[in-house]
C-alpha cells in the first residue's frame, strides 16, 4: 500500500522543474521500493514521442498516475511494479526493445514525460540504492 499523499505535497511536486521532478521520482521509487504505471485489461500503457518511439510511463505514487488516466489512457488503473523487478526485468527489456523511460508525465497535452534511457535510469536508481548501502543487484538465493 502506498504512503498517504497530502494535497500540499502533491501540488508542490507537480510544480517542480523537470529535473527536480525526476530526482524526486527516483528517490521515491527507491524509498518505497515500487514504481507505478498504468494498465488496463490489455496490459501496460505506452507513451510515444514525436519520432514514434515508445516509452513506458512511470510515476512515484499512484495518485500522479491516476491523474493521467484520461484520454487514450481513460479507464486505466495505477499498478505497482517492485523496484527490483523494474531494474532487473523491465529496464533490460526496454533497452532490447529500444523504449525509453517516460518518467513522471503530468496531466495535460502540453506536459511531456521526462525521457530517460533505461541504462541511465538504472544507474540513477542504483545511485539512490547506494544511499541505503545497496547496490541494485538482485540478491542471490
Amino acid at each position: 500500500m502506498p504512503y498517504a499523499m497530502h494535497d500540499k505535497e502533491y501540488a508542490n511536486v507537480v510544480a517542480l522543474r523537470d529535473v527536480d521532478r525526476y530526482a524526486y521520482a527516483c528517490a521515491k521509487f527507491v524509498d518505497w521500493r515500487e514504481v507505478w504505471s498504468l494498465r488496463n485489461a490489455g496490459g501496460w500503457v505506452l507513451a510515444g514521442d514525436d519520432d514514434g518511439r515508445e516509452g513506458v510511463p512511470v510515476w512515484p505514487h499512484p495518485r500522479f498516475a491516476q491523474d493521467c488516466a484520461t484520454g487514450r489512457w481513460d479507464g486505466c488503473v495505477p499498478a505497482a511494479i517492485p523496484v527490483q523487478d523494474w531494474m532487473d526485468k523491465w529496464l533490460p527489456g526496454m533497452e532490447r526493445d529500444n523504449r525509453y523511460v517516460a518518467t513522471f508525465p503530468l496531466p495535460g497535452a502540453s506536459t511531456r514525460a521526462i525521457q530517460v534511457e533505461p541504462a541511465a535510469h538504472r544507474e540513477h536508481l542504483s545511485d539512490e540504492l547506494a544511499k541505503y548501502g545497496e547496490d541494485g543487484d538482485a540478491d542471490e538465493a
